[in-house]
């Protein structure tokens, strides 16, 4: 079988510039390129975190988010995409850090057997899960 290993993922936002400044200020994503798609009717940011990406989309037209995927618990009942993941080394400083910054939170800080964890929400109430995994 083939070898898989993730090399983006991608989100729609209503404002693109706005999108691009809070997840490099939040996260530390780096701007590695922009361009127009008028046959796809978007304007699209590619962001940089290590050697993965963050593909950011902002259509012609944006629609906003359906009424249901604004709680992570009726959220997590639907089929689709739920949220994205980034792994930090500290979990407890990271959830301050964005707290502090104003960043939306979805879920405390929780502890599990193998990792802690919690949820914020970006501008546009995308979930992003923040974790950290223990060592062992």
């Amino acid at each position: 079988m083939p070898v898989y290993e993730l090399e983006h993922v991608a989100i729609t936002v209503s404002d693109l510039d706005r999108a691009v400044a809070w997840y490099s200020a939040n996260f530390g994503f780096v701007e590695a390129g922009r361009s127009d798609k008028p046959d796809l009717g978007v304007r699209l940011a590619l962001l940089r975190l290590g050697d993965r990406f963050l593909e950011i989309f902002e259509g012609y037209e944006p629609q906003p988010l359906p009424e249901g995927e604004n709680h992570l618990q009726s959220a997590l009942q639907r089929v689709g995409t739920k949220h994205m993941a980034l792994v930090v080394d500290d979990a407890a400083a990271a959830y301050q850090q964005l707290k502090d910054a104003g960043v939306e939170m979805d879920m405390e800080l929780s502890r599990g057997r193998t990792s802690q964890y919690f949820f914020c929400r970006d501008p546009e109430g995308i979930l992003i899960e923040v974790i950290q995994r223990n060592a062992g």
